[in-house]
């Protein structure tokens, strides 16, 4: 609805709609980041905010310059990778907290 030409109505709920189920996710990082330190949960979700804050400041011209030069398709294509990276750290992660101890 973002890239094709449509209604303001459409526009407006494409945004909503988007910018809600972007947002719903960051609870839960936000509780991963302060199980993964509980002695320190605040610098946990400050580490998190601050690269989080550095990524949008430094792709977003980026992103910005790659659509303005017509490379949309591939800047959409990188950014999906981008988001894909961390689901393969993920399951390395979790088995190493979750693995049982061997018994003797």
């Amino acid at each position: 609805a973002l890239s094709r030409p449509s209604t303001p109505v459409v526009a407006v709920l494409a945004v909503l709609v988007l910018g809600l189920f972007s947002g719903l996710p960051f609870a839960t990082v936000v509780s991963a980041g302060q199980a993964r330190q509980p002695q320190r949960p605040g610098a946990a979700v400050g580490f998190m905010n601050t690269g989080a804050f550095g990524l949008v400041v430094a792709a977003t011209p980026a992103v910005g310059w790659a659509a303005d030069h017509g490379r949309t398709s591939l800047t959409v294509v990188v950014l999906a990778v981008l988001w894909l990276v961390p689901l393969a750290a993920l399951p390395r992660a979790h088995r190493a907290q979750s693995s049982p101890a061997p018994v003797r």
